[in-house]
């Protein structure tokens, strides 16, 4: 208990973080950190920063990721006893950057002789930094609590991206904790640093306010009809393994487009989810009976699909998850496009090729990885792919935009991760995509939530989760787009945070030793 006691700023800092995340609404995202920062600004050994860092992650993924244990036991089928192993084993990994960032700030700031002021920006340049490029295995930040708080600062995200949002959050714990410690050291700039955050924040959703009514206007549209079919997860593992299944889905999935199309007529393009067609759809298998109800699917209804399907290298036998569009005339088009990020433990298993037998063990089939973006283009309409966990990067969506995509699409599959938690956290990181780089997303998923998120942040209808569903979505696009600010200066932010940290150690070094920034 005295330990405990010891470390109850990172344990709170853990609630914080944990708490101000999607689905919650981010109460403390401008100081959330505050906690953390003040016991490592306190700490007395390497240990103490290290494990400080370690508690704060732990406790922040029991509460924010918590869905892992419904992960592992509906898609690797473990016991509860290993499916809450597993979610302890993720919650205790996860985030390793911030037991790291600790333990480095700690180290640097000692072999420097940092002030308190030097100190507390080193932190701050260091952990942003280290957050952005540490290994992690879903590449979340503060920013998204932006756009899922309302906050009209997310509206700026084309200029800065959500990756500055982010950094802004960061910044803003630490100046609190500037004020903190200038109080304490009965400093007059007290007040400067106490007031700073508010007015820093103010500041960034009068901006966004203001941002978002100079947007261009769209100038095209297009109907996009959304299947939603609400496989369930047994379907889904059979169907993959080739137990009979796929016919099942297939039908299930043109059945009720079918009944969609005849409510909804006018539609130019259908568009199902990730594996929608839970087979190949290459030229090498099209006189497969499959193949051919699909492409019948198309001529018949005279629309074009877009639908996840199973792409196989003809010379390799490599195997990827990717997007196959069939034009209306029954033609598949090829290439398809192949996924480029792979969802570890799921598409392929770290290492496998050096121990091929941990396949056979989790009976997992791993998937090839993609040789980067490409764009369908069709109706004189230029497609962006994405798949399911890509949507999370923008990197990708930004190499679609360079392509000269004017629209992105976004198939994927959340029915491994429960209802409540994980499938709004997904939704709201492939949002940020269409404001970073003002093009619409149309997202289809097979469980929910499939919507069209607009390049000002507006969602179109939002499906509820776990039912079967479909909607006829009018899509406005601006033909030729131009190129937003943050797609241009994709990189600054690491440029300023290494100009920090270089700038913090150079004046620590050549300056006098307590000098103060």
């Amino acid at each position: 208990m005295r330990k405990l006691k010891y470390y109850f700023l990172p344990i709170i800092a853990g609630i914080f973080l944990g708490t101000s995340y999607i689905p919650f609404q981010p109460w403390a995202l401008f100081f959330c950190l505050v906690p953390l920062f003040i016991f490592w600004m306190r700490s007395k050994t390497p240990f103490e920063s290290f494990f400080a860092g370690w508690l704060a992650q732990f406790v922040l993924n029991l509460i924010g990721f918590h869905w892992i244990y419904y992960l592992a036991a509906e898609f690797g089928h473990f016991p509860s006893w290993l499916a809450a192993l597993t979610l302890l084993g993720f919650a205790a990994t996860a985030h390793l950057y911030y037991p790291v960032a600790g333990l480095l700030w700690f180290w640097l700031q000692k072999k420097f002789k940092l002030s308190t002021n030097q100190s507390l920006l080193l932190m701050f340049a260091l952990f942003a930094l280290l957050q952005k490029y540490f290994l992690v295995l879903f590449p979340w930040h503060f920013g998204y609590e932006w756009l899922y708080g309302g906050l009209k600062g997310y509206q700026l995200a084309d200029w800065i991206g959500f990756e500055g949002l982010n950094i802004i959050a960061i910044l803003s714990s630490t100046l609190f904790c500037l004020a903190y410690f200038a109080r304490a050291e009965s400093n007059k700039k007290f007040w400067y640093f106490a007031l700073s955050p508010f007015a820093l924040i103010l500041l960034m959703n009068l901006l966004g306010d203001l941002h978002a009514k100079s947007l261009p206007i769209p100038d095209r549209s297009t109907k996009v009809l959304a299947i939603q079919a609400n496989i369930g997860n047994s379907e889904k593992i059979y169907a993959e393994k080739g137990r009979g299944f796929q016919d099942f889905i297939m039908n299930k999935f043109i059945n009720q487009s079918e009944a969609a199309l005849a409510q909804n007529p006018g539609a130019e393009f259908v568009i199902w989810p990730e594996t929608g067609f839970a087979d190949h759809l290459d030229n090498l298998y099209q006189s497969e009976p499959r193949n051919v109800s699909m492409r019948n699917f198309a001529a018949k209804n005279k629309i074009n699909l877009f639908t996840g399907a199973y792409h196989e290298n003809p010379f390799t036998r490599q195997i990827y998850n990717s997007i196959f569009l069939i034009e209306k005339d029954g033609v598949v088009r090829q290439p398809p496009y192949d996924k480029n990020i792979l969802l570890a433990f799921g598409e392929y298993v770290p290492f496998s090729k050096y121990y091929p037998k941990v396949l056979k063990w989790l009976d997992l089939t791993e998937f090839g990885r993609g040789h980067g973006a490409n764009l369908f283009k069709i109706n004189d309409i230029k497609f962006g792919p994405e798949i399911c966990y890509e949507g999370l990067y923008s990197s990708i969506a930004r190499d679609l935009s360079l392509l000269g995509a004017e629209i992105i699409i976004n198939v994927t599959n959340d029915s491994w991760y429960g209802t409540w938690f994980e499938p709004y956290q997904h939704l709201y990181m492939t949002a940020a995509r269409a404001i970073e780089f003002r093009r619409p997303v149309i997202r289809a998923t097979n469980t929910g939530i499939t919507s069209v998120i607009l390049p000002n942040g507006d969602f179109l209808e939002k499906s509820p989760t776990s039912i079967e569903w479909s909607h006829l979505y009018d899509v406005p696009y601006l033909k030729n787009a131009e190129h937003t600010l943050y797609e241009k200066i994709f990189y600054i932010w690491d440029i300023l945070l290494g100009a920090i940290i270089l700038c913090v150690l150079i004046l620590a070094k050549i300056g006098p030793k307590r000098a103060r920034l």
